[in-house]
C-alpha cells in the first residue's frame, strides 16, 4: 500500500469509522484503508485536491446491531391509519405539554421552547405524509418516504439536543450561519440590480442582525463567516471564532455517550440510510415511482395484484410506520425526563402497546431503549419476556 508522505505527517486518525480513499498519482492508484479509522486532512493542505474519491463507511455493521427476534407479529393483522395518527398527535402533544410545564434541568425557557418546536415538527410532517398518501394511487406518494426520513432524522436531532443546552445553541447558531451565508451570496449576485438594494442594504441586514443575537451568534463568529466567504479582513484585534456544523445522524451517534440511546440510534441508522435513497434520488426512487405510476411501461412487467401489493407494502405502509415509530420514540425520550407526568406516560405506553403488535421494527426499538424508560408497561409488554437478547 502506497501512502504519500504528506498524509502521514498531516493526517489525524480517529476511531469509530472506516475511511477508504482512492487517488491517482501519475497514473498510479493509491488505496488507503484503515479499519475503523477516519483521516482528517487539513483544509489548507496543498495536495488536498489530489483526492478524487472519498468514501466514509459506517463504523458499525449488521452484526454489531442485529437483535434476533423470538416473537413475531401477526403479518395478517391490520389497523386503521387513524390509530397511528392518534398515537402521533396525542404523544407529541403530551410531550409538548410536559415541556411547557417546566424546562428540563439545566435548560432555559428559551432553550425549552426550541425543544417544543422540534418535537412539534413530528405532527406537522406526519400530516404532510398523510396528504401525499391520500387519494388515488400515484408516483407522488413515493415522496412520503423522503418525509419519513425527515421524521427519523428529527429523532436524531432531538436526542442530541437533549444532551446539553450547548447543543441547542449550536443548533441555533448553525441555522443562522446558513441563512447569513445565503444572504451574502444573494447580495453578491444582485449587487448591480437596483430592485434588490433595499433588501441587501437595509432590511436584510437588520433582520439577520436581530436573528444573530437571538441565536447566540457573536460578532466574532459573524466576522469569521465574512472572512471565510468573502475574504473580508479582520483588522488588528479581532480573532477567528468558527461555528461548527450541526452534526448529521452518523456524527450524532459518535457524539452520544455509550448506552442504550446510542445503541438504538445505531440500529436505526440502517433505516435512515434506506430512507435517504428517497431524498437523494437514488435508483430506488425511480423504481418505486415507475411501479406506482399507472402510465408506466414497467407496470406491464408485473401482474396487477403484485403491483397493488407492492404499492401497499412498500409505498403506503412504511412512511406511516416510520413516522409513528420516530414520533413515539421522541415522546418517550421526553417522558424519560418527566417520569411524574402521568398523562405523557399513559400516551406513550398506549402507543408502544399498539406498535409492538403491528410493526416488526418496534420490537428492537423497545428492547434496546424504550423498555427501560417505561417500567410500568415493561411488565405487561407482549415481548417483555420474549427472550430477545
Amino acid at each position: 500500500m502506497r501512502i504519500p508522505s504528506w498524509l502521514g505527517a498531516a493526517g489525524v486518525l480517529h476511531s469509530e469509522a472506516v475511511y477508504i480513499g482512492a487517488d491517482r498519482f501519475h497514473h498510479h492508484t493509491t488505496l488507503l484503508a484503515f479499519r475503523r479509522r477516519t483521516i482528517h486532512i487539513p483544509q489548507r493542505t496543498p495536495h488536498r485536491h489530489r483526492y478524487s474519491q472519498v468514501i466514509l463507511m459506517s463504523a458499525f455493521t449488521v452484526k454489531d446491531v442485529a437483535r434476533p427476534l423470538t416473537t413475531d407479529i401477526d403479518p395478517g393483522s391490520r389497523y386503521d391509519v387513524r390509530e397511528a395518527d392518534g398515537i402521533i398527535f396525542s404523544s407529541v402533544t403530551a410531550a409538548q405539554d410536559a415541556l411547557k410545564s417546566s424546562p428540563p434541568s439545566g435548560f432555559s425557557d428559551f432553550e425549552r421552547d426550541q425543544l417544543i418546536n422540534v418535537i412539534g415538527g413530528f405532527s406537522q410532517a406526519h400530516r404532510s405524509i398523510r396528504m401525499l398518501l391520500g387519494g388515488s394511487q400515484g408516483p407522488w406518494a413515493v415522496d412520503a418516504l423522503a418525509i419519513a426520513r425527515l421524521q427519523l432524522e428529527t429523532l436524531y436531532n432531538l436526542c442530541f439536543l437533549l444532551q446539553s443546552p450547548e447543543n441547542i445553541r449550536l443548533f441555533m447558531k448553525a441555522s443562522w450561519k446558513k441563512k447569513y451565508t445565503r444572504f451574502l451570496l444573494e447580495r453578491a449576485e444582485t449587487i448591480h440590480l437596483p430592485r434588490f438594494a433595499d433588501f441587501t442594504e437595509r432590511t436584510g441586514p437588520e433582520m439577520l442582525e436581530n436573528l444573530r443575537t437571538a441565536c447566540f451568534v457573536t460578532e466574532e463568529e459573524r466576522r469569521t463567516i465574512n472572512d471565510d466567504e468573502l475574504g473580508a479582513p479582520f483588522g488588528p484585534t479581532a480573532q477567528r471564532v468558527e461555528i461548527p456544523p450541526f452534526p448529521t445522524p452518523a456524527k450524532v451517534i459518535k457524539r452520544l455517550p455509550d448506552g442504550a440511546q446510542r445503541d438504538l440510534l445505531k440500529r436505526l441508522y440502517f433505516e435512515y440510510q434506506f430512507l435517504c435513497s428517497f431524498a437523494h434520488g437514488d435508483p430506488e426512487v425511480s423504481l418505486f415511482r415507475a411501479i406506482s405510476d399507472t402510465r408506466s411501461v414497467a407496470r406491464h412487467l408485473m401482474p396487477p395484484e403484485k403491483i397493488q401489493d407492492f404499492y401497499q407494502r412498500q409505498v403506503l405502509e412504511p412512511p406511516i410506520a416510520y413516522s409513528a415509530l420516530s414520533s413515539l420514540q421522541a415522546a418517550t425520550e421526553i417522558a424519560a425526563l418527566y417520569a411524574g407526568d402521568i398523562e405523557l406516560m399513559v400516551k406513550v405506553s398506549q402507543g408502544w402497546t399498539m406498535l409492538l403488535k403491528y410493526h416488526q421494527l418496534a420490537a428492537p426499538m423497545w428492547e434496546i431503549r424504550s423498555q427501560a424508560l417505561i417500567p410500568l408497561l415493561s411488565q405487561t409488554s407482549p415481548i417483555a419476556n420474549s427472550g430477545i437478547p
